[in-house]
């Protein structure tokens, strides 16, 4: 005798595979991962390694949208992998650096502001003097340059740079414009809140020792 199969049997048994494989993907689409992420680092030489590691594009793009919204109102969106930078291409009295860059979403490469270049840097010399200086400019001028409730101590400074202290050790982080304005005027003011963006997403990450 034939083994039939109702059509009650047929459709118990769909619901039953369809529960253990789960819905499939809509046509087109492909399963995604999490969205990249830093972390923490324990040491200097951890970061001097790896200055990449504490933050992500994507991590940096979420926090600087809202602030760049206000000076160009576009989205940023991350532009590539981030540059690990050596000792001399960081900067004076640097150990090592990170360079990050992020896209105005929508613009045209002739535009103002249509690439955001964010740099974090270790500062083996130098910081101390760095953050002096900042604090000497924020007495001077409150109204462009500010102290800031960051790390250890922070200060949003001249030429769009903030200066942060974490533990014993100094870090600056700047933000520039490709291209940047005709008119720059306050120039430093608008890219300075980039940088302090930045700062709020690697204060807890940037090793102290």
């Amino acid at each position: 005798m034939k083994n039939r199969r109702s059509p009650l049997c047929l459709v118990v048994l769909a619901a039953v595979l369809s529960a253990c494989t789960g819905p499939a993907d809509p046509p087109g689409t492909e399963p995604t991962g999490p969205e990249p992420s830093g972390h923490a680092q324990e040491s200097t030489s951890e970061f001097d390694r790896e200055p990449c590691a504490p933050a992500s594009t994507t991590e940096l793009a979420a926090a600087l949208t809202e602030p760049f919204g206000i000076i160009a109102a576009a989205p940023l969106v991350p532009q590539g992998s981030p540059a690990v930078l050596s000792a001399d291409e960081a900067g004076p009295g640097a150990t090592a650096g990170c360079e990050y860059r992020l896209l105005a979403e929508g613009s045209d490469s002739s535009e103002a502001y249509h690439e955001i270049s964010v740099r974090v840097v270790r500062l083996g010399s130098g910081g101390p003097e760095l953050m002096s200086s900042c604090e000497d400019a924020a007495a001077a001028e409150p109204l462009r340059y500010r102290l800031l409730e960051l790390a250890d101590g922070a200060c949003a400074g001249t030429g769009a740079v903030v200066c942060m202290l974490v533990g014993a050790t100094y870090y600056s982080i700047t933000a520039a414009a490709i291209p940047g304005r005709a008119d720059q005027t306050d120039e430093e003011l608008r890219l300075g809140t980039l940088a302090e963006a930045a700062g709020t997403v690697l204060a807890d990450r940037l090793p102290a020792t």
